[in-house]
C-alpha cells in the first residue's frame, strides 16, 4: 500500500508501525497512514516485540503499541531488541541499512536482521537517506548507496576561509539566546519535570502559542525578520539539526540534518552548538566529539559548505 506524502519525517514500517514527525514531535502511524500513537515524543525508535524506545518530556523509556509510555533505566534500555548495535534509538536505520562501528572506530552498514550489508570501511558515515549516505575515507566525503557503490562527492559552492570554525560559548547558551531575542513575540521556557533537564521552549503572542520545541541549556536560537532559526540537537549524543519556523505565518520553512561531525563510536559523548546568522547564511559551528563548521543557505535551508575542524 502507498502513503500519500504529509509529514516532514517518516521512518521504516516495524511490526506494522513506522514513526513520523507532527511540528516537531514524533508519533506512529499504521500502514493505512492512520495515526494511531499521538505525536507527543521527543525522539523514538523502531517497534520490536511490541515496545519501540521513546523519550517523552526528556524521560526515556519506551511505548507499547497502545501508546503507553513507561519510563526505563539506561540498563532496561539497553536490554531492548535492536538490529543496530551502534545506536538503540535506530536513528540511523532507514534505506534499510544502519550504522556500526567497528572494533578500530570505522564504519560499516548492517542490514535489519543485524548482517554486515557494508564492511565496515569509513572514518565518518551518516545514515542512508533516499538510498544514499555521505561518508567520509581518507578524509573525503563521498556518497555511496546501499551496496556500499561509490556514486559521487558532494561539491560545497563554499570553502576556505568561508568555512571559519567560530565558536561561542555564550552565543550558544539558551539563556544568552533568550535574552538576545526581540520580536512581537515573547519567549517562555519551562521544565516539564522538575527531575529531568529537559526544557520547553514557546514562542507566544498574546496568548497563543506560535512555537515550541523540546530542547534544553544550549539550544540555541536567532530570529531575523520574523524566521525563527534554531538547533535541534541532544546533549550527550553526536548530530544537529536546524530548523527555520516563519513566526508570522505559523509555517515550518525547512529543517536540515546536518552533516555534523559524522557518527561516533559511543553513544554519548558531550555535544554543544553554536549558531549565527550572516549575510543570509545560518552558520554552524559545533563542539560535538569531532570540531565542524557548517553553513547553510537561510531561505532554503542548503548546505553551502562543511568542514571538519582538526
Amino acid at each position: 500500500m502507498r502513503i500519500a506524502p504529509a509529514y516532514e519525517y517518516a521512518g521504516e514500517f516495524c511490526e506494522g508501525l513506522a514513526a513520523v514527525d507532527i511540528d516537531g514531535s514524533l508519533g506512529f502511524i499504521d500502514e493505512s497512514g492512520k495515526l494511531v500513537i499521538p505525536a507527543r515524543f521527543n525522539r523514538t525508535g523502531d517497534f520490536r516485540d511490541g515496545r519501540a524506545p521513546a523519550t517523552l518530556d526528556g524521560r526515556d523509556g519506551v511505548v507499547d503499541r497502545n501508546g503507553d509510555f513507561k519510563s526505563c533505566t539506561p540498563d532496561e534500555l539497553r536490554k531492548l531488541p535492536r538490529s543496530a548495535p551502534v545506536d538503540p534509538w535506530h536513528r540511523n536505520l532507514s534505506d534499510g541499512r544502519a550504522l556500526f562501528a567497528a572494533p578500530d572506530g570505522r564504519f560499516g552498514y548492517v542490514d535489519v536482521s543485524g548482517t554486515v550489508a557494508i564492511q565496515p570501511r569509513f572514518e565518518l558515515a551518516s545514515a542512508f537517506r533516499d538510498g544514499v549516505a555521505h561518508v567520509v575515507i581518507d578524509a573525503l566525503w563521498m556518497c555511496i548507496d546501499t551496496s556500499g557503490r561509490t556514486l559521487w562527492r558532494p561539491e560545497f559552492p563554499l570553502a576556505g576561509a568561508a568555512l571559519e570554525w567560530s565558536f561561542d560559548k555564550d552565543r550558544a547558551s539558551l539563556g544568552e539566546c533568550v535574552r538576545r531575542a526581540s520580536g512581537p513575540f515573547t519567549v517562555e521556557v519551562a521544565r516539564p519535570d522538575p527531575k529531568q533537564d529537559a526544557l520547553r521552549i514557546s514562542f507566544r503572542a498574546a496568548s497563543d502559542v506560535l512555537y515550541g520545541w523540546h530542547g534544553h541549556s544550549q539550544s540555541a536560537f536567532e530570529v531575523v525578520d520574523g524566521v525563527l532559526y534554531h538547533t535541534d540537537f541532544s546533549q550527550d549524543a553526536y548530530g544537529c539539526r536546524v530548523v527555520a519556523f516563519d513566526l508570522r505565518n505559523r509555517k515550518r520553512l525547512w529543517m536540515t540534518q546536518l552533516y555534523a561531525a559524522g557518527a561516533s563510536t559511543q553513544l554519548k559523548a558531550p555535544n554543544a552548538v553554536d549558531l549565527a546568522l550572516r549575510d543570509g547564511r545560518v552558520i554552524v559551528s559545533g563542539n560535538d566529539w569531532r570540531k565542524y563548521v557548517e553553513v547553510l543557505d537561510a531561505t532554503t535551508g542548503r548546505i553551502l559548505g562543511h568542514r571538519l575542524v582538526k
